[in-house]
């Protein structure tokens, strides 16, 4: 009788399994069957203004449903659009072969990477900081934001921003982002951080509104797919790269913003300054601020290493990094006429070299390389 039991409970057990788990058991549209449907299951939100929305006449329209247009005309399908109701149903309906691919501003970060693929980057924004007009003259970056009220909300990669970069601002965190803007168009703060290209969109609606130059950290937007869709993914790699040669992405980003992404800046044409390891926690806005002391010059870094740092986000512990100087190169620029001053300058330079080495960002062979290598021009100029 017993055994019985145990044998009518291990097929009930066995029966609902299908029903437990369903997306363990399902697998992946090929890309033939995707093609064979006629159909392209994409997600994506509608809440998220130049990237994805809805226009007066309610159609999803922005740059991530037109580049969903745009992959599904070159698979030869029409695009299915399946709503979001928020950020993690991303991971969760490709991981449930409910989607094909996901097309939401979707961005590509390390822990992404363990449960899902993405493809090359199509879009890079970052963090930056919006004020007033009237206020530029007293805020012309982050730096000037000490005593001075920021606004972003809570939870946000904005607020961990302005506890690492800003500690003298005073914090005004709100749970919608709708409630940053109206803190800043009202008085209430100085400045907002959010994500560049929404706060210039929101900017070009509000002529009251400046966003300063730059990012203060590196964020790019992958198209989402399944681990197990392989083929499916060096197509969209494939189609990505042709779209971008021949300007057809520009375009539908200048179709909605007059923001430029700068996916791909050009390398500084100088000698190599020196190496860093990267280390647990480095991002290379935190290396641009330790080299530069600007976080905004990351896509510095970032130019300089593209044949080893695929994405922005996503630096390996361990791997070494080129940091180009920013300065320009003795046998490039004209020879300047003896200064006095010259000593000052190369303690300053020393100093900086030797900060870096104490606050471990370069090793001590690297910085008695650097040392050697400042002496060196130095002596060159005073002949």
């Amino acid at each position: 009788m017993k055994a019985l039991n145990r044998r009518l409970l291990l097929l009930v057990v066995m029966s609902l399994v299908p029903v437990l788990l369903p997306w363990r058991l399902a697998e992946a549209r090929s890309l033939a069957e995707i093609r064979s449907s006629g159909v392209i299951n994409i997600g994506i939100r509608e809440d998220i203004p130049p990237i994805q929305y809805r226009d007066k006449r309610g159609e999803l329209v922005g740059i991530d449903p037109d580049l969903g247009r745009a992959l599904a005309d070159a698979l030869g399908v029409k695009p299915q659009w399946t709503i979001l109701p928020g950020a993690k149903a991303r991971e969760e309906l490709l991981l449930k072969q409910t989607l094909d691919v996901v097309i939401s501003s979707f961005s590509i970060t390390r822990e992404r990477l363990e449960v899902i693929d993405f493809s090359d980057p199509y879009f890079t924004t970052g963090l930056a900081v919006m004020i007033r007009t009237k206020d530029q003259d007293r805020i012309k970056s982050y730096k000037d934001l000490t005593g001075k009220t920021v606004t972003a909300t809570r939870g946000s990669t904005g607020e961990r921003l302005i506890t690492e970069l800003m500690p003298g601002a005073n914090f005004f965190l709100v749970t919608a982002t709708a409630d940053t803007y109206a803190a800043l168009t009202g008085g209430k703060t100085d400045a907002l951080i959010n994500d560049k290209v929404f706060l210039e969109h929101f900017a070009s609606q509000n002529p009251g509104l400046l966003v300063l130059d730059g990012t203060l950290s590196a964020d790019q937007y992958g198209i989402g797919v399944n681990k197990s869709d392989n083929e499916l993914l060096v197509f969209i790699n494939e189609f990505l790269a042709k779209i971008k040669g021949n300007g057809t992405l520009a375009r539908i980003i200048g179709k909605y913003s007059k923001f430029d992404p700068n996916m791909e800046p050009e390398p500084v044409k100088t000698e190599t300054l020196s190496t860093y390891v990267v280390k647990p926690g480095d991002t290379l806005s935190r290396i641009a601020l330790a080299f530069y002391n600007d976080p905004t010059r990351w896509p510095v870094i970032y130019a300089a290493n593209r044949d080893t740092v695929k994405y922005a986000n996503v630096l390996n512990v361990g791997a070494t990094l080129r940091i180009p100087s920013l300065e320009k190169s003795a046998a490039a620029a004209p020879v300047p006429p003896k200064d006095p001053a010259a000593g000052d300058e190369l303690k300053r330079k020393l100093k900086e070299a030797e900060a870096l080495y104490k606050n471990n960002y370069i090793d001590k062979q690297t910085y008695e390389e650097t040392k050697k290598e400042l002496l060196r021009k130095h002596l060159i100029e005073s002949r």
